[in-house]
């Protein structure tokens, strides 16, 4: 694709990367995932679909782990886990990917914290659109009638677009991320002490304390966004401190 090659191999991805990107600004969460889309351009068909899934990038997947191995690719649990999802449907690479993250990042990620949320709060929410009956139809579609003239969700889009007034139709998908970047910075910067403190990751033995501090001070500084990194490793934190200490 000629877009893609222009950011992979040219000189506009070398800058777009030496940018500082952060969730905190809409100007810098835009360069964040101009990077991650670059990123996505590279390797094979599942090395590009994990570079958008991802959490960890591969080369601090490589060197986080105290008894990692040395062999770059051979032994990448999460590349494997991307594999063995898109493989399983035997299908377009629109409709691998979907039924991967039906697989995965659904039950994974997003129902449970909905669960979890909602039934915090008192409130029983249904996802009508997963449906076995819909799902079942809807991975019976090709991926043209998903995303067609870079119209995302065309065919559900065109089904309801005289139902539906144009403000809701025509405006952006919008997300539902809590802003822990900034937390991170103020708030909740007691955690990154707490938990991720050079002496205490030492002691643990598990993760190297040199690229803990380093995506700490990337963060801090403004000079890359690893907000979900740190928050990730707290949460293993708490729950190692609960359940092996």
């Amino acid at each position: 694709m000629m877009v893609p090659g222009l950011f992979r191999e040219g000189l506009l991805g070398k800058i777009i990367n030496a940018l500082p990107d952060s969730r905190d600004t809409k100007s810098l969460e835009y360069i964040r995932r101009l990077k991650k889309f670059i990123k996505g351009t590279k390797g094979s068909f599942p090395e590009r679909v994990l570079a958008l899934k991802e959490v960890f990038p591969k080369d601090v997947r490589q060197k986080i782990l105290l008894e990692a191995s040395n062999d770059n690719s051979l032994n990448d649990p999460a590349l494997k886990w991307v594999e063995r999802l898109l493989n399983c449907y035997q299908g377009d690479r629109l409709n691998s990917i979907l039924y991967s993250d039906l697989k995965d990042s659904l039950p994974g990620d997003m129902l449970t914290k909905v669960d979890w949320m909602s039934m915090k709060n008192s409130l029983e929410v249904r996802v009508p659109f997963l449906d076995h009956r819909l799902v079942e139809l809807a991975f019976q579609m090709p991926g043209s009638l998903k995303i067609k003239n870079g119209k995302t969700k065309y065919i559900l889009k065109e089904t309801f677009k005289d139902l539906l007034p144009p403000s809701i139709y025509r405006r952006p998908k919008a997300g539902f991320e809590v802003p822990i970047s900034r937390w991170l910075k103020n708030e909740l910067k007691f955690l990154l002490d707490q938990y991720l403190a050079e002496n205490r990751i030492q002691k643990q033995g598990i993760f190297d304390s040199k690229i803990i501090k380093q995506l700490v001070g990337q963060h801090l500084s403004g000079k890359t966004d690893t907000s979900w990194m740190l928050w990730n490793l707290i949460v293993f934190q708490s729950w190692y401190e609960n359940y092996f200490l």
